[in-house]
């Protein structure tokens, strides 16, 4: 399935930015999913991300000719009902497939060993992995949905002056997005202390 994406350009900016119910700052699995349930719901949303690819933490690199390397998340292993029903769903389509079933794992030597099984009546939770990039995911929620990929997020801003108040999502770029909601859809900041300056920390 190939993603619905609109970059720069490829709308009118006003017809695109002032047409927006909600607007989602990143593009990984929970700001995909956060749009798809939205979109669902009949709201216009649009998500906005700094990369150039989706899924965040999903991350695949492309090597040399068919090879490519997960340099993020590598498998996933559902927790949540909601989320297991998805990754069958993608499995059964063939975008994703089962793990297999003999996993390993470094011990505390450095050497391989294989992870041993769950004792008693603990039923194992299958892993999930896509043979051509985990990113295979974030393609599939992100079909059908209206994506700004490579517009890195400086400025939030709160608009009171229009009859409609809403807010105003200012990209590196220049582009100015506009949305009745907001939706942050980001890794919160590495520390457990809050940035001196909270207004130079909208890098997203």
């Amino acid at each position: 399935m190939t993603p619905i994406v609109l970059r720069s350009g490829d709308l009118n900016h006003n017809e695109l930015d002032t047409a927006l119910d909600i607007a989602i700052i990143g593009a990984g699995v929970a700001g995909l999913t956060c749009a798809r349930q939205l979109q669902l719901a009949g709201y216009r949303v649009a998500l906005i991300d700094k990369s150039r690819g989706l899924g965040g933490r999903l991350a695949t690199r492309r090597l040399s000719g068919e090879t490519h390397a997960d340099h993020g998340v590598c498998y996933l292993q559902p927790k949540h009902p909601a989320f297991t029903e998805l990754l069958q769903e993608l499995a059964q389509s063939g975008i994703l497939s089962v793990w297999p079933a003999r996993r390993y794992g470094l011990s505390a030597e450095g050497a391989l060993i294989p992870e041993s099984k769950p004792k008693g009546n603990t039923i194992s939770v299958p892993c999930y992995a896509s043979e051509t990039g985990i990113t295979a995911l974030a393609k599939a929620l992100a079909v059908g949905l209206r994506v700004e990929r490579g517009q890195r997020a400086i400025a939030l801003e709160l608009d009171t002056r229009s009859t409609s108040a809403g807010w105003r999502v200012t990209a590196e770029s220049g582009r100015v997005f506009t949305a009745q909601q907001l939706v942050i859809a980001i890794p919160a900041p590495p520390g457990d202390r809050p940035p001196r300056n909270p207004a130079r920390f909208c890098q997203f």
